[in-house]
């Protein structure tokens, strides 16, 4: 009685230790979910950071192509160019566009004389000490009170300036400088400044030289940047959200020196971050910068919320179980004296069993299906004459062994069927005795063979478990097979031989319960090919067949084995891929659209499609219905093909 008593005490000590474990379990998750989030609000900067710079770029290459395509451009046409493109939502943060002049020493005094015609009669390179090559500011829009500051100024005296200019002029690449002040700033509010420069060629560069390049040089069309402006106005929409959070700072090169800081966002009185913090490296036009990230309110973002709940329902419980044992010891002695009343009446009912079971022997004998008898107390298993004659083993007396039957089940098959054979002796109830399995077998050939196997249990021990399974065993093979034969034509396209959308229509609802509450999403691809109907109309449906076929191979080979992809019908392909990386799903995009374009020769006939692509990723945490997940990336495909054919958009289902 003494030993009955300490159970109680062990249950509570082991309970209070398992819910230490799953605090510091809960606390381990809620961290990792925390970092997670964290890294993606900083992906997501670095995304929007990349996408303005290289809009930037675009207007200033438009810009170098207006100037390069003109005779001459007057100040007028400059200004009216950059006004419709402020106008148009081109620009709008940047401190200006200009074009800056390259000039040679004996080039300058006629070059401020034409400059000084036009209405400026004060105008002057400068700075004015002498040397090899000079530059001079000639247009800045708008050409306000800030931007005048800045007229005739020689970028190419600084050196900063100079090596992102010679840079720029020798690549023929944008390229953005280190850290400046610019000459715009005022004496009161000061802000870190940065420009960004794209050559300007008045011909064709002839010679790979640094000469060559510079005799073909007419400038560098150019945008000055003040960094708090330029940077505040892409993470806007970041901080009004999880960013409002998250301390940035920017440096020039790959190092927080304090002397290279290009920007920072407000700064609170929060203690240092100690998990999340990160630091990111960020290129842009051979310019490399370091974004430094800390969270500002870290015990908020982990959550500890939910660890202390572990802490706290963990103890109750085991106070609760451990008060339950207490009460559970005293009733065993009267369980054992009704288990002894119970054991009087299963006796009396196994001999009314042992009766059935000889009928049921001896009807089985007669027909062509194995009998199996499996006593679970003691591990013995009979197995018929008709069961080897089934499988096509020779019989064995001397097998009595469970490993006789179970060393012949197929592989794949082992776990499941001892799960479903443990689950049922765990759970069989007195009136619920009945059971039936399919599985694969090894003949004595050493083929696969499917086997019904239906059982009943025919004796309980003194608890009322399972102790003794009777059951027969018939070959399904030939059933399974024309059954499998028809559901693959079914599912299957017949010109590529890939699956089809009734594959889909059963697949799919699966792959989405398999993403609800996990750390993995689904993303979808909904496939458009750009030139297959120009195909099928000039050269007929043989050649678009053809090219159908082929591109099937390609995308296969682009996916990976456990990834899904169908013809949805006509020159549309749906793909399927389970990941946990976003970068995953950009990479495949683009090797998909990749591997559309290449060109593919048939019958001496050079062709070339194309492919535009709708990403629908699905998080799991809301329901959604599969035709939804199809809707939604088909219209995605529709807008991205309206806006420029060959490329990819993708939406995120989240919240």
């Amino acid at each position: 009685m003494k030993k009955l008593d300490t159970v109680p005490t062990i249950a509570l000590l082991i309970g209070i230790l398992l819910s230490a474990v799953a605090t510091y379990v809960s606390y381990t998750l809620e961290l990792k979910r925390a970092k997670e989030s964290f890294l993606f609000n900083i992906e997501q900067v670095q995304i929007a950071l990349s996408e303005r710079l290289r809009a930037y770029e675009l207007v200033l290459r438009g810009a170098a192509g207006f100037y390069e395509q003109s005779e001459e451009v007057t100040r007028k046409e400059w200004a009216s160019y950059t006004t419709k493109l402020r106008r148009d939502g081109f620009i709008t943060e940047i401190q200006g566009i200009g074009f800056a002049q390259y000039l040679t020493p004996s080039e300058v005094t006629a070059f401020e004389a034409k400059v000084r015609a036009t209405g400026f009669p004060a105008f002057h390179v400068h700075p004015t000490t002498p040397r090899e090559q000079y530059s001079s500011i000639l247009y800045l829009e708008p050409f306000d009170e800030r931007n005048q500051r800045a007229f005739g100024y020689d970028m190419y005296s600084e050196v900063t300036r100079r090596e992102a200019m010679h840079r720029a002029a020798i690549t023929g690449a944008a390229a953005l400088s280190g850290r400046v002040e610019l000459l715009q700033e005022g004496e009161i509010v000061q802000q870190a400044g940065t420009l960004m420069y794209v050559p300007v060629y008045r011909s064709e560069v002839t010679d790979d030289s640094d000469a060559g390049y510079y005799g073909a040089l007419l400038g560098w069309a150019y945008s000055p940047f003040r960094m708090t402006d330029l940077i505040d106005d892409i993470i806007r929409g970041w901080e009004q959200d999880d960013g409002a959070s998250i301390h940035l700072q920017i440096y020039d090169g790959t190092s927080s020196d304090p002397a290279k800081l290009l920007y920072q966002s407000a700064v609170e009185n929060h203690p240092l971050p100690h998990h999340l913090s990160a630091n990111q490296h960020f290129e842009f036009a051979s310019r490399e910068w370091l974004l430094a990230f800390h969270h500002k309110h870290e015990l908020k973002a982990i959550g500890i919320q939910r660890p202390l709940l572990f802490a706290v329902l963990g103890i109750l419980l085991s106070i609760a179980i451990a008060a339950y044992l207490q009460v559970a010891t005293r009733l065993r002695v009267r369980a054992e004296k009704m288990a002894a009343q119970l054991t009087a009446e299963l006796n009396r009912k196994q001999l009314e069993m042992e009766d059935l079971e000889a009928r049921w022997r001896y009807a089985l004998q007669a027909s062509k299906a194995g009998v199996w008898d499996w006593n679970i107390t003691t591990g013995d298993v009979y197995l018929s004459k008709g069961w080897y004659e089934l499988l096509g083993h020779q019989p064995n007396p001397n097998e009595r062994e469970y490993s006789t039957w179970s060393d012949r089940i197929y592989k794949d098959d082992h776990d499941q069927l001892k799960q479903t054979l443990a689950s049922i002796i765990a759970h069989s109830q007195p009136g619920d005795d009945h059971f039936e399995n399919e599985y694969r077998m090894y003949n004595g050939k050493g083929d696969i063979v499917w086997i019904l196997d239906r059982g009943r249990v025919v004796e309980r021990d003194d608890n009322g478990r399972p102790a003794r399974i009777i059951g027969t065993v018939e070959d399904i093979t030939e059933e399974k097979r024309q059954l499998k034969q028809l559901r693959n034509a079914a599912a299957t396209d017949k010109l590529t031989g890939l699956p089809n959308r009734l594959y889909l229509h059963h697949k799919l609802p699966r792959l989405i319960s398999e993403v609800v509450d996990k750390e993995e999403f689904i993303a979808l691809f909904f496939i458009d090919l750009d030139q297959f109907k120009f195909v099928n109309d000039e050269y007929g449906h043989d050649y678009g067949d053809a090219m159908l076929i082929e591109l099937a191979a390609r995308f296969k080979q682009v996916l990976r084995n456990n990834d899904v992809l169908c013809r949805w019908g006509g020159d549309e392909f749906i793909a399927v891929i389970k990941s946990n990386e976003f970068i995953h799903i950009e990479t495949v995009a683009k090797r998909l659209i990749e591997a559309a374009s290449q060109p593919m020769t048939m019958h001496d006939v050079v062709l070339q499609a194309g492919a535009t692509i709708g990403i629908v990723i699905y998080y799991g945490h809301v329901p959604m219905v599969p035709e939804e997940l199809i809707r939604r990336a088909d219209k995605l495909m529709y807008k991205a093909k309206a806006s420029q054919r060959g490329t990819f958009l993708v939406e995120k289902i989240d919240v």
